[in-house]
């Protein structure tokens, strides 16, 4: 913020969901009191990460139909897990569970990479007979990008697997649509 000049400053972190980071890392960096810091004539507004805000639920379903999502269709919300920061793990599950209350899709539910269910497990957790994987994380880097492709045993795109699809998007956050997200709580900070 030091090379900022405007009297009314927004920061909008772009992580998935509210954790160590958010919480302790930009706020000590940024040097910041909380949602509403006031300092050297600069009102600086703190919002939540752009992952936890509930209309990413909208950017989930908007990948999952470029994949070729039909209604018949189960819709896999990967996220990283971990078993340190359990916001973590409820931000997926709220994800989820907006999807599912869409009604767009059959079924829709949480899997992933480093706790319970198990991405590994999802043909287990849902039974359509395509299950779209929708990463939920910001970039399409190692995990998202490499290593879950490579663990999932993917062929591309759309890999079949024991008389099932199985269809990976790119991450959530890469999706233009995300760019919507960031002013929409920029804005609701603003007011």
């Amino acid at each position: 913020l030091d090379g900022c000049t405007s009297a009314d400053v927004v920061v909008v972190p772009v992580f998935i969901s509210s954790g160590y980071f958010t919480k302790t890392v930009i706020p000590r960096e940024m040097r910041l009191d909380g949602p509403l810091t006031q300092r050297d004539g600069q009102r600086i507004r703190y919002t939540g990460p752009v992952g936890a805000d509930e209309s990413l639920a909208g950017v989930i379903i908007e990948r999952a139909l470029e994949a070729g999502a039909r209604p018949e269709d189960a819709i896999a919300v990967l996220g990283h897990g971990t078993r340190r920061e359990s916001e973590s793990e409820r931000n997926v599950y709220a994800m989820a569970k907006r999807v599912r209350a869409s009604g767009r899709f059959a079924e829709a539910g949480a899997v992933f990479l480093d706790q319970e269910p198990g991405m590994l497990d999802m043909l287990e957790v849902f039974r359509a007979g395509t299950v779209v994987v929708v990463p939920l994380f910001v970039a399409d880097g190692w995990h998202a990008g490499q290593t879950i492709p490579v663990d999932l045993s993917l062929e591309g795109a759309e890999t079949r697997k024991g008389g099932r699809i199985v269809r990976y998007t790119p991450a959530v956050g890469t999706h233009p649509s995300l760019a919507a997200v960031i002013e929409r709580l920029a804005g609701s900070a603003a007011e």
